[in-house]
């Protein structure tokens, strides 16, 4: 279960996100007359699904527990569960 601790500290990385995305996008429709709703679409979802491992690579921005504890689940590492014999 996610507690409200877990989720706030989510929150900076999320407003960051966001506005990661007007940047880009306002750049490019800077740059570039017409893209279309699709192409934005896909610059966007780049943007988003970039973010994430690009900030756990660069270890310079503290990341959240809740990313740590997903990622040690996904890797069968799960420091909670585990027991020394």
């Amino acid at each position: 279960m996610v507690n409200r601790d877990e989720v706030i500290e989510l929150v900076p990385h999320y407003v960051v996100m966001v506005l990661l995305v007007v940047v880009v996008i306002g750049i490019i429709r800077g740059t570039v007359d017409d893209l279309g709703p699709l192409v934005e679409f896909a610059i966007i979802l780049v943007v988003v699904f970039s973010y994430r491992p690009i900030i756990a690579r660069l270890d310079a921005v503290p990341t959240p527990a809740l990313w740590e504890r997903e990622r040690r689940t996904q890797s069968g590492v799960d420091g909670e569960d585990e027991e020394i014999e």
